[in-house]
């Protein structure tokens, strides 16, 4: 069954971020250079991924690189480096399938520039974001192999994902 895994589904922070009122999305400067955010994730079903996409702001420079990390912030899936295009479009980057178990994760993006945008939600204060599970690394482009997990100091919500097929027994 075809699916999607984004930064406001269901699966992630969806019911959290509908719960905390926040605004129409827009689009918006990355928070900062080399910067990846994560956001938590859990499956209940196994979940092939076939693509990753983000939803590209108003301007376009750099690179990002959308990944999946375990519980125990171990990478499990990268797209690598792949060149931002498409001014406020998604942008949807076919992978080579990677299979994902039930169990939680962490879904992150790093871009390596400092000027691009990405559409994105504004939450209510930084220490709200950091409640419902959103942190930060600095320094992470590329996605590295393993990492430790930051505190989260804004208020940015970026729109990425993943998209592949869920599977059902």
């Amino acid at each position: 069954m075809r699916s999607i895994i984004s930064t406001v589904s269901p699966e992630c922070l969806g019911e959290r971020v509908a719960a905390m009122g926040v605004g129409a999305p827009s689009s918006g400067t990355w928070p900062a250079l080399l910067d990846a955010i994560f956001v938590p994730f859990s499956l209940v079903t196994e979940f092939v991924i076939r693509a990753a996409f983000v939803a590209n702001g108003g301007a376009v420079n750099g690179s990002w690189d959308i990944g999946v990390y375990d519980a125990f912030v171990q990478r499990v899936f990268s797209t690598g480096a792949i060149l931002q295009g498409g001014v406020s479009a998604v942008q949807i980057e076919n992978v080579s399938p990677h299979l994902l178990r039930p169990g939680d994760y962490y879904l992150m993006m790093s871009n390596s520039s400092g000027t691009s945008q990405v559409l994105r939600s504004t939450l209510a204060t930084a220490s709200a974001a950091q409640v419902i599970g959103l942190g930060r690394f600095s320094t992470a482009f590329v996605l590295p192999l393993r990492l430790s997990l930051g505190p989260f100091t804004t208020t940015y919500l970026p729109h990425f994902g993943l998209m592949g097929d869920r599977r059902v027994w």
